[in-house]
């Protein structure tokens, strides 16, 4: 086999040897070349370069040895390592924002009609801010990486109703922005909360103790409540203190929840993984500093 052809060969099998997604995401872009016993790999961005060190090296090595019948070493590099500062060689500068409208796409779709310049166009902007109606908004983020991140440490953590640490988290911010400092105590109550969030079962926010002897029939092992998971993960911060033989509760609770941290994406299922990254990618954040980041220091 040529030296050109041994990386477009070697893109063929991998294609058939994963998602459709994972290849498009990490491989489809790639370039390669052969330099005696080594194979570098060229990519579009450090997110690119480590994922394929640390997810699909031995993948890749395997499939390239097996077609050329040697023993090989990968080399991978970024696009931009490669690139002279003068620009020699390099193609077109990459869209930093893929699939946002450009407004040359915006002209170009416009009915002939519209395209003069003394033509205006007809936008009708609707202004609503749902936080002056008791209403809060959740970012793409959360729902997509927090909520299924919650939902595994409630699993892990014997909760009978998962997804309800990331229901309580939203229902808490909801009431913190309808709460009127001067309109009275309309703060909810655990039992209020439970109604709401959990068929009102308190033991699902508060969570419950063993009950019984272990062994036995009427053993239970106790359970962790949501209230619990969401103060784990340093998203929630609770105080309580006992008035009239009633228990008052004072939550601190994060507005909007922060970047997860390497540990916390890999907890995730692959393809979120895969998604983060693109997503941090997009977002033009250094990969290293990222991975510098720990829970308390995303925390204020």
């Amino acid at each position: 086999m040529q030296i050109t052809d041994i990386w477009q060969a070697t893109l063929g099998e991998l294609k058939l040897q994963m998602t459709t997604a994972t290849f498009d995401t990490w491989l489809a872009h790639t370039t390669g070349q052969r330099d005696g016993n080594t194979v570098t790999v060229t990519v579009r961005n450090a997110y690119a370069k480590d994922w394929l060190e640390n997810r699909l090296h031995g993948t890749i090595l395997r499939t390239v040895a097996r077609l050329t019948g040697e023993t090989i070493k990968l080399r991978f590099v970024v696009a931009s390592d490669t690139t002279s500062s003068t620009g020699e060689g390099a193609g077109p500068p990459a869209d930093p924002h893929p699939g946002m409208i450009q407004d040359s796409d915006l002209e170009r779709d416009m009915p002939p009609d519209c395209q003069a310049a003394n033509t205006p166009l007809a936008i009708k902007l609707i202004n609503f801010d749902p936080r002056g109606r008791g209403f809060v908004q959740v970012s793409n983020y959360a729902l997509i990486y927090w909520q299924p991140l919650l939902a595994l440490y409630e699993r892990e953590a014997g909760s009978r109703a998962t997804g309800l640490a990331f229901r309580l988290w939203i229902t808490l911010r909801a009431f913190a922005a309808h709460w009127n400092p001067q309109g009275g105590n309309d703060w909810p109550t655990i039992g209020y909360l439970a109604l709401i969030t959990a068929h009102a079962n308190r033991h699902r926010l508060l969570g419950r103790g063993p009950h019984g002897s272990p062994g036995t029939d009427a053993y239970r092992k106790p359970t962790v409540g949501a209230l619990a998971v969401l103060e784990d993960q340093r998203i929630l911060y609770i105080t309580s203190r006992h008035a009239g033989g009633e228990t008052q509760y004072v939550f601190k609770l994060l507005d909007t929840l922060p970047l997860l941290t390497e540990v916390q994406v890999k907890r995730l299922p692959t393809a979120l993984q895969e998604a983060h990254q693109r997503e941090l990618a997009r977002a033009d954040l250094d990969l290293q500093e990222w991975k510098q980041y720990t829970l308390p220091m995303l925390l204020p």
